[in-house]
């Protein structure tokens, strides 16, 4: 049986506190919308899609959420960079909903 999970990631935010509202210029390490691709606007640390497919987001607009097949195959890689390997804390928010 397949799984399949589609994953709206909202922010993948590498930053030890943000308070007030966010400066995505300055407060934010990377960023990914997922709306249509994989790209960062914020550091240009742009991803790679392998064997996913554009789906509905939470609030059903097309193509802002991807859907992954269940197999190992099937993933969003992220350079490897300096800028993604922190040192101290970090923190990410994502949306995921599972199909099992």
């Amino acid at each position: 049986m397949k799984k399949q999970l589609s994953f709206l990631l909202l922010f993948f935010a590498l930053t030890a506190s943000v308070f007030g509202q966010i400066n995505l210029s300055s407060s934010l390490t990377a960023c990914y919308s997922l709306n249509s691709n994989a790209n960062d606007p914020i550091s240009s640390l742009n991803g790679t899609l392998s064997a996913v497919t554009p789906t509905v987001d939470r609030f059903n607009n097309a193509g802002n959420a991807y859907s992954f097949n269940g197999t190992i195959s099937s993933y969003i890689k992220l350079p490897d960079n300096p800028l993604l390997k922190p040192t101290n804390a970090i923190s990410f928010s994502c949306w995921v909903k599972a199909n099992i």
